[in-house]
Order: structure tokens, then sequence, then C-alpha cells
């Protein structure tokens, strides 16, 4: 082959393959710490495993590894670090190779099985008109971490490595958003108890059973003077407490013997009742608390003069 000013150059030679190409490596993520490489490589025979550091340079190579009949394999490697990538190249005879690659460190499944839920959380509080994040302090938290999970997710998965989140930023937004989750969860039933209260209606067994264990899957203590302490989840015990003591007491007088207790006592619950219903929509702690206080102790009043009379009467 000639150019313009008539040089003779190499001829061309392009290879083509008439062998037909094995199937990419799958390769179980690898994390931090791990001392095998391991995953599938169907119709392979052997894989070559290459552990790269962050900065390009060769860390490990591992070659003409088997594989087993069913194509799984697991190659011994170094402890791996976070950032590296490790690479699988699979080969056979009369077949064409593949690699594949994946970083190590980098486990999303959980933080995007998380991040769905989220996202089928909010898509159906949205459509029974339970979601304002403008007003409602769960909703708003549980927005802002579902877009910060997305934002994690986001950076592990694109082309620029140098904005990879490490494994403990992947796990702390994943756990926060399940936490969010689980504070929306809990705020939804106890609104559901609160609800119920003020229209005059009274919370079934099973509506209090279940805003109970939505509080108590939530982390943390609701002692403020515990090292883990949680004021969400004490908030939220508050107001079921609350809720929870406002049917004690209208329980209480529904009683054959209150037509027998000292009327003042009567009328001292029936208040205490009245204020608690008006504390639900309270936005300071403080007024719940001591509206489920002053009830409970309208209702001890009015047991002790049951008491009291019982024993007079003998």
């Amino acid at each position: 082959v000639y150019d313009e000013s008539n040089n003779e150059s190499e001829p061309a030679i392009k290879t083509v393959s008439n062998k037909d190409p094995l199937a990419k490596p799958e390769i179980n993520t690898p994390k931090q710490g791990d001392k095998t490489v391991s995953g599938k490589a169907p119709g392979a025979e052997k894989v070559d495993v290459i552990v790269t550091n962050k900065d390009g340079s060769e860390a490990e190579r591992r070659t003409n590894q088997s594989v087993n009949a069913d194509g799984t394999f697991t190659v011994p490697v170094d402890g791996l670090k976070d950032g590296q990538k490790i690479t699988v190249k699979a080969s056979a005879k009369d077949k064409d190779p593949s690699e594949a690659s994946k970083k190590v460190g980098l486990e999303l499944d959980k933080i995007k099985a998380t991040d769905k839920d989220a996202d089928k959380v909010i898509g159906d509080s949205k459509n029974k008109n339970n979601w304002d994040p403008a007003n409602n302090h769960f909703d708003k938290n549980l927005d802002e971490k579902s877009k910060a999970a997305k934002d994690v997710i986001k950076a592990a998965e694109d082309n620029d490595d140098t904005n990879d989140p490490t494994q403990d930023a992947i796990d702390t937004a994943e756990k926060e958003l399940r936490d969010a989750l689980n504070k929306k969860d809990a705020d939804t039933k106890v609104s559901a108890v609160e609800d119920k209260v003020k229209r005059g209606e009274k919370p079934t067994s099973a509506d209090i059973q279940a805003a109970q264990e939505a509080i108590d899957k939530i982390e943390g203590s609701t002692d403020p003077k515990a090292p883990n302490y949680d004021k969400d989840k004490k908030d939220l015990q508050d107001r079921l407490d609350l809720a929870k003591k406002i049917v004690e007491g209208e329980d209480r007088l529904k009683k054959d013997d209150i037509k027998d207790k000292p009327p003042k006592d009567v009328q001292d619950l029936n208040d205490a009742i009245d204020e608690g219903k008006k504390a639900i929509d309270a936005k300071d702690d403080k007024t719940k608390t001591e509206a489920t206080k002053k009830i409970d102790d309208a209702i001890a009043k009015i047991n002790q003069e049951r008491i009291k009379v019982g024993v007079e009467s003998l």
C-alpha cells in the first residue's frame, strides 16, 4: 500500500476470530478484608485474578486458577483493601476469553434494597395523602435520608473513581435510611391511634400493639440519660403513652362504680382527659408528658377512693 508520496506502508492485518466468546465472569462483591475472590465463569476452564490499587498499580495477580465443573471459582488473595479493583479474566480452549471487574468495598445490595423500600413507602404515603415533608418531621427526615442514599449509590456506580464513597459511608447511609423508614412507620401507626382517640373512637388492642411494635423497632433508648438516647423514639413513645392513658381514663369512667365516686374526682378525670386530647396536637413534649401524668393521677385518686369506701364499708 502506497501513500501520496509513494511511501509503502505495512499492510494492516486484522485477525477475525471464529470462536464463540465466553460469557463475562460474575464476581461476588469483594469486601474490604476478604481473602478470597469468588464468583462464576460459565464455560471457562481457568481464570486469572488481578488486584489493582487505586493508583492503578498492580497489587497482586493469580493466574491459571481452576474453575469448578459448575462454573464457580474461589481464588485466594491477600486481604483486600477498600478502593482496590478486582479483574477476573476467564479462558477456555476454543473460546474467546472474557473479563469483568468489580471494586472492593462497595457492597450496594443492602442500600439498594432499603432505597427500594423507601421509594415504595414514600409513593404509598403520597397516594394516601400521608406525605408532608414541609410540616412533618418524620416525612422530612425520610425525604432527606432517601436523597442522601441515592446520592451515595450514584457516586458508587458512576465512572468517576475520585468520588467513590467508602463502604463505611454506604453502610451509614443505609442505616440512617432504615432508621428513617422505621420512624416514619411508627409515626404513621401512632398517628392512627391518636386520630381515633381525637374522634372519640376507641383504638383496638391491635392498633396499639402495632404502634408499640413499630416504636420498638427503632434503635436507641427512650431514656435521656442513656448513651444511645434517641429523641424521636422518646417523642413517639410519649405520644402513644398519652393516647393509651386517655383510653384508660375513658374506660375508667365507664365502670359501674363511677356513680359512687366523689363528683369532683370524676370531674377532675374528665377534665384531665379533655386536656389530654388537646395535648395530642401540642408541639412540645412537656405538655404531653404532663397531660399523661395528670390523667394517671386522676385515675389513681378515683381508685384510691374505691379502696377507701371499701374499707369503710367493712
